[in-house]
């Protein structure tokens, strides 16, 4: 028969306990927010990004002539080495979720 969540809740604490601080290992700490970095876990929730908006600052000089050919080819490069970024952390994070996984049912990372 299954557990309640309220039952499961002291099993789940001590498990944390044993794999965090019996015994204390700091390398353990560390690949355990690496890993949970990579995973995406680590998000604030917040809907801004906390910088001031002033609205009548406006910058002196104009912009530089640049030719349109060079702006298009600059344009679709960093459009594709976005794209390329996007790719590979999306692999990271989708991987570092079952080292994390992993890393909680093993106690060790």
């Amino acid at each position: 028969m299954p557990i309640s969540a309220i039952d499961a809740i002291s099993p789940a604490y001590e498990h944390t306990k044993q794999q965090l601080f019996h015994p204390f290992r700091a390398e353990q700490w560390a690949k355990l927010g690496l890993v949970g970095l990579l995973a995406g876990e680590l998000t604030t929730g917040s809907c801004g990004n906390g910088l001031p908006k002033h609205p009548g600052q406006a910058t002196a000089g104009g912009m530089p002539r640049i030719d349109p050919a060079l702006l298009v080819l600059l344009i679709a490069l960093l459009i594709l080495i976005g794209c390329v970024i996007f790719i590979v952390v999306l692999y990271l994070n989708s991987v570092m979720r079952f080292v994390l996984f992993d890393s909680v049912i093993a106690k060790r990372c």
